[in-house]
């Protein structure tokens, strides 16, 4: 029997991180990675990794409230963006058209954010992108305007909506984008937190060739 893929919408973890002033930021360069600790369903996959478009982990998020505390040391205040990160290296890609652009059925990743300062998920994004994952990320202008991670993925995303010529291509093509001012409007800035991920999880299965959609 196998498990196939899920939706995770991680609305609630962001109104909390909004909640706390937080956006996408790594943990501090002075700390040890923290093991973290997860009340959800890690199971090893069983797909081989063969398969285009497979994720480097298996991780689903269970359903529940997560809080990020930035006072209480490392780990705490990283509970959420290590379930974010964890989400965007378990989203499915797979084959593409001729255009580049990720097939119906590969997973999506949907982000909006204030500060960007996480050069390790900048780079899983970008690896999400590269098997086959629609990557589209906004972020204020002025948090992220000498952010290093931030510049780095705009130049590896781009920053086009859609391909050239292909406005079709509009929810498909991915990029990494800045609001103008509050993204609803000119003046203030967006401070908004929101992950929404879709096609995540490897299924597992006593067969490594299944892959369901």
């Amino acid at each position: 029997m196998c498990t196939s893929r899920s939706t995770a919408l991680l609305t609630g973890a962001l109104a909390v991180a909004t909640a706390f002033g937080l956006a996408v930021s790594a943990a501090p360069a002075t700390a040890a990675a923290p093991a973290v600790t997860l009340s959800s369903v890690q199971t090893p996959s069983l797909v081989s990794s063969a398969v285009i478009g497979t994720p480097p982990k298996n991780y689903a998020m269970g359903p529940g409230t997560y809080f990020s505390f930035p006072n209480r040391g490392t780990a705490a205040s990283v509970n959420i963006r290590n379930r974010v990160l964890n989400t965007v290296m378990s989203t499915w890609g797979g084959p593409r058209d001729s255009l580049h652009q990720p097939l119906a059925g590969n997973g999506t990743i949907r982000m909006a954010t204030w500060s960007f300062t996480d050069m390790t998920l900048a780079r899983a994004l970008v690896a999400a992108r590269n098997r086959g994952v629609s990557v589209q990320i906004m972020a204020a202008s002025t948090a992220t305007r000498e952010s290093a991670s931030w510049q780095w993925l705009k130049r590896q995303l781009g920053s086009a909506r859609y391909v050239p010529g292909h406005p079709e291509t509009t929810e498909t093509q991915s990029f990494a984008r800045q609001c103008l001012g509050a993204c609803r409007g000119r003046g203030g800035t967006p401070h908004s937190k929101y992950f929404l991920f879709n096609n995540v999880g490897a299924p597992t299965c006593a067969t490594s060739w299944w892959r369901p959609r």
